[in-house]
């Protein structure tokens, strides 16, 4: 295939993804439900309405939203005008999917910045300024925590009423970043470039792919409840807008340093006074597995995601080929490399990206089906609860239990997720645990074993915390993997200095044999985590734009700021491959030898 056949291929790619784009957001138009006015009030006083300011919703629709919430067993519902403006609705159906929204139980909150219906015990866990959202960007905060209370009864549907609101342009950049993040704008300009890119490549499939943008609200709201407002001025201009859009001086304003971030300066500062030595413990001359002193360098890295200073080692033992940190952190060093990254200033990225896709959850879930009808669950390790939250579905009467050293699992508790958090080591607290829950039928460990400083002391734990015959479920990193030869330094499961301990197949046996396990189940392929190509891109580009608005950091100058506003905008389409070839290589890493992880299930001795 030649220059001109390529760059034709490129278009049509571009034109098909913007057919898919369209067919996909008709299919979600579609799926909503249309209420219907009752002229009754309802029966039971069980919900109340928040109402956007200018905003009529008259009684008959009240009334007949509070009796569609109480048929459909909801305790949130967000009210979507069939008569929304052509970008609020485009901006609401882009990222609410009707069909997966309820079932979906870590999706994110969405709403249309209208109206919401929900039940009273919900609203009176809002703040008074929670309960008034003047515009689209609360309601979009609003929605977001409603939905983590109410994860499975949660849902929108159409009233057919027209909406006058409108947005000015600073409500709806403020609404964008709340929806989509501080990365919007650029992936904006990545879709827009990919549109010019086309027109360049092939003229007449590339001006095809562009027609196709404009008519996209048209097409896919054509026949069905919505009526867009100002429809026609929004196909007609939509390149121009969305260009207006993202180069608007405001949109690419250089923020300042945050409040947070500026008061953590001086601990950091305080920490990091007499350097990091004290972060690590005496170099290891022996396996912590098997005791060999015959070991060698696996690989030298940093701080990839953090960013915080010093440089970490994993050895290999050429006997069990246990891989290891060298040396490890000490109880210092732990609290210092933690702090920040799954709570406090990490906590609300961390949080979204474990929230990203519930499909890892469901496989772990449903790996159980066959083995055992568990009555109480413990999941060791388990961060934010998401786990606990989507296995749920599968488990409806099990009890969840989750341990933890961070507080957000004090806040998965609160919300419900799980029924009891203890916050602790879990060989440490192990004993309490067992003396007021009694035994559990299952113990899960996913991607926790790798953190902790002796994994054979917790499958030990988790031997105390079963019951005769229950199932220990771990999943962690694939140290055997060839991808750490094609990645090095950069393959995403060293994640260093988090990870302190990668067993490989062989020694994950050795370990469940000893503890008293008899593996049942080991899942290689089923377990990879497609992550590794797009990981290495982002790592790549953030040592040529470091993280900025971090305390252990010096403070970002404007030109930093703006340097690592270009290079991530840049390196979008390298990210964005990544993503695909991680999809890509998926299909064929069933293998030991490529998978980068896996999965036992072992059952304990009777």
């Amino acid at each position: 295939m030649g220059v001109v056949g390529v760059a034709s291929l490129f278009a049509w790619v571009i034109a098909l993804m913007w057919l898919l784009g369209t067919l996909r957001l008709r299919r979600r138009i579609k799926a909503m439900a249309v209420l219907k006015p009752s002229l009754s009030e309802p029966t039971h006083d069980e919900y109340e309405l928040i109402v956007r300011s200018g905003f009529r919703l008259d009684p008959p629709w009240r009334f007949g939203a509070i009796k569609y919430a109480e048929r459909s067993r909801l305790d949130v519902l967000d009210l979507v005008p069939t008569g929304l403006e052509a970008s609020q609705a485009i901006r609401f159906f882009v990222s609410f999917d009707p069909l997966n929204y309820r079932k979906n139980r870590i999706a994110a909150g969405r709403s249309a910045a209208h109206a919401i219906v929900l039940r009273k015990r919900l609203a009176g866990t809002l703040t008074d300024d929670e309960k008034r959202p003047t515009d689209a960007a609360a309601f979009a905060r609003l929605a977001r925590k409603l939905k983590e209370l109410a994860p499975s009864s949660s849902d929108a549907a159409f009233v057919p009423v027209p909406s006058s609101i409108d947005e000015t342009q600073a409500e709806r950049d403020a609404a964008l970043r709340a929806i989509f993040g501080d990365y919007v704008y650029s992936m904006m300009i990545a879709s827009l470039a990919l549109l010019v890119g086309a027109v360049l490549a092939s003229p007449l499939v590339g001006f095809f792919a562009l027609f196709e943008m404009h008519l996209e609200l048209a097409i896919a709201s054509v026949m069905t409840p919505l009526k867009p407002r100002r429809l026609a001025r929004f196909t007609l201009c939509r390149f121009v807008s969305d260009v207006s859009t993202v180069f608007r001086r405001d949109a690419w304003a250089v923020k300042r340093e945050p409040d947070a971030v500026r008061a953590l300066r001086p601990v950091y500062g305080d920490l990091l006074r007499d350097g990091i030595g004290r972060f690590f413990e005496p170099r290891r001359k022996k396996c912590p597995l098997c005791g060999s002193d015959s070991l060698k360098k696996e690989v030298e890295v940093i701080d990839l995601y953090q960013r915080k200073p010093g440089t970490f080692e994993l050895d290999r033992c050429t006997i069990c080929s246990h891989v290891f940190q060298n040396p490890r952190l000490s109880i210092d060093g732990l609290d210092f490399y933690y702090r920040d990254f799954y709570d406090g200033l990490g906590e609300e990225k961390l949080s979204a990206l474990f929230s990203a896709g519930s499909r890892p959850y469901v496989m772990r879930s449903r790996s159980l089906r066959g083995l055992v009808e568990p009555k109480r669950w413990l999941d060791v390790g388990g961060g934010h609860g998401h786990f606990c939250l989507v296995a749920r579905d599968d488990w409806p009467e099990t009890e969840f239990d989750i341990v933890d050293l961070g507080e957000s699992i004090l806040t998965a508790e609160k919300k419900g997720w799980v029924n009891r958090a203890f916050r602790a080591l879990f060989p440490d607290v192990v004993d309490r645990i067992t003396e007021e829950r009694g035994l559990y039928d299952v113990v899960s460990m996913s991607h926790y074993l790798e953190h902790t400083r002796d994994p054979d002391a917790e499958i030990a734990a988790a031997a105390k915390a079963l019951a005769p015959s229950g199932i220990l479920m771990v999943e962690v990193p694939n140290p055997d993997s060839y991808l750490r030869h094609i990645f090095g330094r950069y393959w995403a499961p060293w994640l260093q200095p988090q990870h302190q301990h990668l067993l490989s197949i062989a020694n994950m046996a050795r370990l469940l044999n000893a503890n008293g396990f008899t593996p049942i189940r080991w899942e290689i392929g089923e377990a990879h985590v497609p992550c590794d190509f797009s990981f290495a891109a982002m790592s790549m580009v953030a040592l040529m734009a470091p993280a900025i608005d971090a305390p252990w950091l010096p403070p970002a100058t404007y030109r930093q700021r703006i340097a690592h506003r270009i290079v991530w905008l840049l390196a979008m389409p390298l990210i964005g491959v990544g993503f695909l070839l991680d999809h890509l290589f998926a299909l064929f890493s069933r293998s030991p030898k490529w998978s980068n992880t896996f999965r036992v299930l072992a059952r304990r001795s009777a």
